[in-house]
């Protein structure tokens, strides 16, 4: 009986250990939760306020592990679904297109968008700043490859989104316009 009992301990010790997968069945789900949470990337996404003078960040979440183009698209993707919060406002028109994303090797990043991205109502002068401006520090601030961005239009360059600020240039990002 004690052979038998020494035997099954030495038995549960190497299967422990050779297969820890299997002990893991037998654990909380809180160790397993913290795994997952530390598959997630925390970002910031930037809407406008709802005084729309200003942007103001959303913590956003997404997978770790993703390489710079993919968060990129991953990011502008949130951007283009929109803020969840009634009190921010859109910054890129819901149903708008990412044509293609490209990240040079000096950190320009070219975001390409189709022409619905140019529908966003009456852009005033603030509002497409703010527009601009949303995606570039969603994505600079979030990608560290990334350091200017300039937005094409169904693969060009446009002068602007709506007539007010010139799209012919690579824009940092600003926090001033962060609240």
């Amino acid at each position: 009986m004690k052979r038998g009992l020494i035997c099954l301990f030495f038995l549960i010790l190497i299967v422990s250990i050779c297969f820890p997968q299997v002990s893991g069945l037998c654990q909380e789900g809180s160790e397993q939760g913290e795994v997952k949470q530390q598959q997630l990337f925390e970002g910031f996404l930037y809407f406008i306020d709802k005084d729309g003078r200003h942007l103001k960040s959303v913590e956003q979440k997404f997978a770790a592990g993703l390489n710079s183009h993919d968060l990129g698209l991953a990011i502008t993707e949130a951007l283009i679904k929109g803020p969840s919060s009634p009190e921010l406002g859109e910054t890129v028109p819901a149903g708008t297109k990412v044509n293609a994303l490209f990240i040079t090797d000096d950190g320009r990043a070219f975001i390409d968008f189709d022409k619905n991205i140019q529908t966003l109502g009456d852009y005033s002068a603030q509002t497409e700043m703010l527009a601009i401006y949303s995606i570039v520090n969603s994505l600079i601030l979030n990608i560290e490859k990334i350091n200017r961005v300039k937005i094409l239009i169904q693969g060009e360059t446009v002068q602007t989104l709506s007539g007010h600020i010139d799209l012919d240039c690579f824009y940092e990002a600003n926090m001033l316009i962060v609240k």
